[in-house]
């Protein structure tokens, strides 16, 4: 009975190692399972893009082949043309400006055909000579340009609107002097979606 005590002991001194062994090598399984799931998440999060905040901007109205025709000393008006090319919406030229130093004040105009007779009342009466011969070089078929005030100037989404002698133009009024060929003015364009634009305008023979 003495001899087998010492072996029971024994018996259960290595057990109880076994036990701890084992306890051990399970802690050991569970922090590399949490570490592998770390470094798993780790790797997912820094391989996801951030989606990106940079939005594409809009096209809008441009301007092409600006000028101004060439006005006669004693002139009191002047009229500049240009192509005005659609952005990505509809749009419209609503008004224009210069420097008090060209003219004093800038319209939008729309020269028509009409079938009335040359005393049309509808001719701009304040029109210069000068701007009114020009015009009556474009009478056709017994009919008379005509000249007339608009608010705006459609430019559809994508085309091109040009202002031109005998359609749409920029109508400026009281000259402070001639426009003379080869100099530069500013003009400013103002649209209906907020864009504004100042475009250099050269002065051409007409």
């Amino acid at each position: 009975m003495e001899n087998h005590e010492p072996q029971s002991r024994s018996l259960r001194t290595r057990r109880g190692s076994r036990l701890v062994s084992a306890g051990v090598i399970a802690g050991a399984l569970v922090v590399g399972s949490v570490a592998c799931s770390s470094g798993e998440t780790a790797t997912e999060t820094s391989t996801t893009s951030a989606p990106s905040t940079t939005a594409a901007t809009a096209a809008l109205v441009s301007v092409s082949d600006p000028w101004a025709r060439q006005s006669p000393m004693m002139a009191s008006m002047g009229a500049a043309y240009m192509n005005l090319v659609g952005g990505d919406t509809d749009d419209a030229l609503v008004s224009a400006s210069v420097p008090t130093s060209v003219a004093a004040s800038v319209e939008l105009h729309e020269t028509t055909m009409s079938d009335e007779s040359a005393g049309d009342s509808s001719m701009d009466d304040s029109m210069d000579d000068s701007m009114g011969d020009s015009m009556n070089d474009s009478m056709n078929g017994g009919g008379m340009m005509t000249m007339k005030q608009v608010t705006s100037i459609p430019v559809p989404a994508g085309q091109t609107v040009k202002l031109e002698p005998g359609g749409y133009h920029v109508m400026l009024i009281d000259l402070a002097g001639p426009l003379t060929p080869g100099t530069t003015l500013e003009l400013t364009l103002t649209f209906a979606s907020g864009e504004t634009l100042t475009v250099p305008t050269e002065v051409r023979a007409a």
